[in-house]
C-alpha cells in the first residue's frame, strides 16, 4: 500500500521513525521560558524526556513541553516533542 504524503509530511515521518540519540538540538520554545535557546546533543531519549548534553551539563527537557530545531539532510526542520510521546520502538511498533 502506497501513502500519498507531501514531502513536509514524509520528512516529519522520518524524523519521527528514526533514532534521535546523537542529533545536536535547540530548544525554540517551552512551557519553561529558561529552556528556550538551549543547545545540545540528545543523550537518552525516554518516554517522556530528553536527555540532553549542553555546554552546562545535561539537561532534561519533558517532551510534552518543548518544540525543537534539529539538522536532518542538511536542513533544520523544528519539532513538536509532543508528537514524540514515546520511545521509538513503541512509536516502531504502534505503526506495524
Amino acid at each position: 500500500m502506497s501513502l500519498n504524503l507531501s514531502t513536509k509530511q514524509k520528512i516529519l515521518f522520518d524524523i519521527l521513525y528514526t533514532p534521535l540519540v546523537g542529533k545536536e538540538i535547540t530548544v525554540l520554545s517551552s512551557n519553561n521560558e529558561n529552556l528556550v535557546g538551549i543547545q545540545g546533543i540528545i543523550l537518552l531519549e525516554t518516554a517522556q524526556f530528553l536527555h540532553i548534553e549542553t555546554d552546562g551539563g545535561e539537561k532534561k527537557l519533558k517532551k510534552n513541553q518543548v518544540t525543537i530545531s534539529l539538522d536532518y539532510n542538511s536542513e533544520q526542520y523544528s519539532l513538536d516533542c509532543s508528537l514524540l510521546h514515546s520511545t521509538l520502538p513503541v512509536r516502531l511498533k504502534k505503526f506495524k
